[in-house]
């Protein structure tokens, strides 16, 4: 647990990984890169077991997820996801170039 900014975090500061670009497939899958250089995809519907994902069943809302320092956000920022969970929830993902 962490304070920054006056808020409480439950998870633990992690100042290494932070997300650098985020590429939606289709409906409620992302490909998410980190400041590592790998990348990862997420289903996000594992997110709405959480009262706080929900808004994100909307494709509007979906669709509109933006990286805000190192950080995915959605509405502004009224719905974020740490790093840390992010990476946790996702699988590897690596594209095979065809011969």
């Amino acid at each position: 647990m962490y304070v920054a900014d006056g808020i409480v975090y439950a998870s633990e500061l992690c100042n290494e990984l932070s997300v650098k670009k985020v590429k939606i497939l289709d409906e409620m899958y992302m490909i998410v890169e980190f400041s590592t250089g790998e990348q990862r995809i997420l289903d996000a519907t594992v997110l709405l077991k959480y009262p706080v994902y929900q808004k994100i069943q909307d494709w509007e809302v979906f669709s509109s997820v933006t990286v805000d320092d190192g950080v995915l956000t959605w509405l502004d920022g009224e719905i974020d996801i740490g790093t840390t969970m992010l990476y946790n929830l996702s699988l590897p993902y690596e594209v095979e170039h065809l011969a």
